[in-house]
């Protein structure tokens, strides 16, 4: 009996801890795509009497049919139909509008409305950002990035990203700062990793403003404020971003940068897991267990830490162990425990490869 005292007190504290570690470097590259400046609703000409034009006159409304498909297209991916935008993009044939060249790449790369093709989707791409599109010339760097649908090249990227940040991008200049973060295609660089995320975050882009925020809770490429970071973090949470909302609740949780609260934490966490974030999940769990914010609730506790440890949460994985090795609020159960803590310790949680050592 004293040995489980003394372990639910250790164990205790770790969940605490893992409350307390703010999740996630800086993300990876996203296949984001800008909004559309330019937004036309087209009417399609009359044109029944085609054939009896003259050819330069037929020519020309054969050219205005082709123009409205494309637009007819550019609408419909918009509204996102992407089968019926694949359809008028058919139909137009030739397509040189580096728009809708831009969302051909698009709906390749995620099958949007057609298969799935990484290779069409780079010639999309291509085709769109050497006339300057701004977002192809961001996406078909993403794709160089990662090797997709081409040969994995950073030099590439690079030359590709800057082309349109010099347009001001801000997905591009985040993808650029990401760059500089990691030191990939350029010499790592945490200042210009810094100042390129700020560019981007001042056009109000949600990745960049989460990845600015980490910068300034880690003091890396600025100098540590908390009270910046949690005012990037706020405003990628307010856009929707769950990561950000995760991490502004464990600084609510901390009283870092704000008043601490527990509650606004706990609201913070709420609307983090709901997007399935496992991190918010897990910090939930943390929250249930010991009362913090909201009453004590172990059912609930054991809820949130499944749902995380489902999606591979080694701190969930970590937690729920220990309430079937203790037997809390559950069938007490030794070897599902060991089976949770070894997938966590597989993950490097020193915790639970504290626990295998010591209690197996």
């Amino acid at each position: 009996m004293k040995k489980s005292i003394i372990l639910l007190s250790a164990l205790a504290l770790g969940f605490a801890a893992n409350a307390q570690v703010y999740e996630r470097t800086p993300r990876e590259y996203d296949f984001e795509l800008s909004d559309i400046a330019r937004r036309i609703t087209p009417v399609l000409s009359s044109c029944a009497t085609t054939e009896k034009k003259a050819p330069v006159q037929a020519a020309q409304v054969a050219e205005t049919i082709k123009v409205n498909y494309v637009q007819l297209g550019n609408n419909a991916f918009d509204n996102a139909e992407y089968a019926k935008a694949f359809s008028y993009y058919q139909s137009a044939e030739n397509i040189t509008d580096p728009t809708a060249q831009n969302h051909l790449g698009d709906m390749y790369l995620n099958g949007a409305g057609v298969s799935q093709d990484y290779e069409k989707a780079s010639e999309w791409f291509e085709k769109s950002a050497a006339q300057g599109n701004s977002s192809a010339q961001n996406n078909l760097g993403v794709m160089y990035v990662n090797g997709v649908g081409v040969s994995q090249d950073y030099e590439k990227a690079v030359e590709w990203f800057e082309k349109a940040v010099a347009q001001g991008d801000s997905f591009a200049q985040n993808s650029l700062g990401l760059m500089y973060l990691k030191g990939i295609g350029v010499s790592q660089d945490y200042e210009k990793a810094a100042e390129w995320f700020e560019k981007a975050a001042a056009q109000g882009n949600s990745s960049a403003q989460f990845n600015l925020g980490l910068m300034y809770v880690k003091g890396i490429g600025v100098s540590q404020d908390y009270e910046k970071a949690a005012e990037w973090f706020e405003k990628a949470a307010a856009q929707g971003d769950r990561s950000a909302q995760n991490n502004l609740g464990l600084m609510y949780e901390r009283g870092e940068g704000v008043s601490q609260s527990y509650e606004k934490a706990v609201e913070w966490y709420e609307k983090s897991a709901a997007q399935g974030d496992s991190s918010a999940q897990n910090n939930l769990g943390v929250a249930y267990y010991f009362g913090r914010g909201v009453p004590q609730n172990s059912k609930k506790a054991k809820e949130y830490w499944e749902e995380a440890a489902a999606q591979g949460n080694s701190n969930a994985q970590e937690s729920l162990g220990i309430l079937y090795y203790l037997g809390d609020g559950v069938e007490q159960n030794h070897a599902k425990a060991k089976e949770l803590w070894e997938k966590s310790a597989a993950q490097g949680n020193s915790d639970a490869q504290d626990h295998l050592e010591k209690l197996f």
